[in-house]
């Protein structure tokens, strides 16, 4: 896939993304940290993070781990994928759907 098509397709992502930061407040530090953690993983796996899987998660935390990332950093990129994951799925849920998943 180019580069300027994967762009297009992010860009509802990415905006959905900011507005659930948003409303839950998060820091602009958050925010620039979040982006930049979801776009280095869509950098590497080289489509839509809506369509990696966890085999991919994994892998991609493998590869960066044996590249030499710490913990801490580590931890962050995953925390950042999971709140990216979840915000994407939030607006295609449906009420009674999102509720079961939170429970």
């Amino acid at each position: 896939m180019t580069e300027s098509i994967c762009a297009v397709l992010i860009i509802p992502l990415r905006q959905r993304l900011i507005e659930e930061m948003e409303l839950r407040h998060f820091s602009i530090e958050t925010k620039r940290n979040y982006i930049g953690d979801v776009v280095g993983f869509v950098a590497w796996l080289g489509r839509p993070p809506n369509s990696g899987t966890t085999e991919d998660l994994h892998r991609f935390q493998v590869q960066r781990r044996e590249a030499g990332m710490p913990t801490r950093p580590m931890n962050s990129v995953v925390v950042a994928l999971r709140f990216s994951s979840r915000a994407h799925w939030i607006g295609r849920l449906s009420l009674e759907d999102y509720i079961a998943i939170r429970s």
